[in-house]
């Protein structure tokens, strides 16, 4: 019996407490993504300094294609023909970019979304609470209305 009592009361004080409990949740899970989005940006930043550079050695290689269809390969110096062997295994799979993008924002957009649902799931609580409560007013002064006449 102390059990159920125990979990009775307990059950009682977190659905009483609960839209105080869903804001503050809420407004610090929001801080949280504010400071998950600040460390993501320094990722994708990389992500895209990486994949601007994969673009320059692209660029820089159909230059080098450029200038062998019209001078020949004999035309290249040594350091282009070594350019032109390492541009060879460079290339941009956009998969990868994809995954890697979502991979730096999905802890902030996750957290964003679940504090937002927590102050709606609040605002939706307080709401019901609000509804009943003027139901039952209405209906005692509905009550008090016929007894006054």
């Amino acid at each position: 019996m102390k059990i159920k009592s125990l979990f009775a009361k307990t059950t009682k004080v977190i659905a009483k407490n609960a839209p105080l409990g869903l804001t503050v949740a809420g407004v610090l899970g929001l801080g949280a993504t504010a400071y998950l989005s600040f460390k993501s940006a320094k990722r994708f930043e990389e992500i895209t300094n990486d994949l601007e550079n994969k673009r320059a050695i692209k660029e820089d290689r159909e230059y080098i294609e450029t200038k062998i269809h019209d001078k020949g390969i004999d035309s290249l110096t040594d350091d282009e023909n070594s350019y032109w062997e390492d541009a060879k295994n460079v290339e941009i799979n956009r998969a990868v970019v994809i995954r890697n993008v979502a991979g730096a924002f999905a802890a902030p957009v996750l957290t964003g979304t679940l504090s937002i649902c927590a102050i709606t799931l609040n605002y939706m609580l307080m709401n019901n609470r609000v509804k009943g409560l003027t139901s039952v007013l209405a209906f005692c002064g509905y009550r008090v209305e016929w007894t006054m006449f």
